[in-house]
């Protein structure tokens, strides 16, 4: 026999958008020093030689990484040298070292944390972990500084067309987590905050008005 249940109140059904696409979390500076955005966008940024430049920021985080210029090889251009790195206690650093000879390179890649050498892999007591490897012929120097928040590499390119280590360092950064970002690098990551909160409302409008379905009554 078949029963028949009313409902008191319509059945309701709503479509709703997916969630948008995360902000591109990546950016990068490198040579003297030329920027990509975290939003895609390229330029160019010429500290004065001798300044520590903030490329990085987050106030609330109680982060920053901030690079050393030097002059470069044109009358006006600036190279990065040397990166600091602040998280809470710690102090991480990385610079370029005379070597005294040409080969690999004029310059070599060092780095310490918290005032003691770092030459291999570390974990600080932060849970920061530190990956690093001295450059060399073929090799790429790199120190990639590895926090619950943020991935930070530096790395002292090999330059195989003049068979030497750069005279600078790059450096890529991955954000992990949203932040309030200043610094160099800080208006870009906003600006793809900003992209991706207009994604959402394009998804959002994309499904068009959310599709009621009223049922009185249901057999089964």
């Amino acid at each position: 026999m078949m029963e028949s249940h009313t409902f008191p109140h319509p059945l309701v059904l709503l479509a709703f958008a997916p969630p948008p696409s995360p902000p591109a979390k990546k950016a990068s500076g490198a040579g003297d020093p030329h920027f990509r955005g975290f939003d895609g966008s390229r330029f160019s940024v010429h500290p004065a030689a001798g300044e520590w430049a903030t490329v990085l920021a987050s106030e609330r985080q109680g982060f920053s990484l901030t690079a050393l210029m030097a002059a470069g090889p044109v009358s006006g251009s600036t190279l990065m040298h040397a990166f600091k790195f602040r998280s809470g206690r710690d102090f991480i650093k990385a610079w370029l070292e005379p070597t005294g000879r040409t080969s690999p390179g004029k310059w070599r890649l060092q780095a310490s944390a918290n005032n003691q050498a770092v030459t291999g892999n570390k974990r600080l007591l932060s849970g920061t972990t530190l990956e690093f490897v001295p450059g060399a012929d073929g090799v790429h120097g790199r120190l990639i500084i590895d926090a619950d928040f943020i991935r930070v590499a530096i790395i002292q390119r090999w330059r195989p067309q003049r068979d030497t280590l750069a005279d600078f360092l790059d450096v890529n950064v991955d954000v992990k987590r949203p932040l309030a970002l200043t610094g160099i690098l800080g208006p870009s990551y906003h600006r793809a905050l900003q992209r991706a909160g207009a994604g959402a409302v394009a998804a959002a409008a994309s499904v068009g008005r959310p599709a009621f379905l009223s049922a009185a009554s249901e057999s089964d």
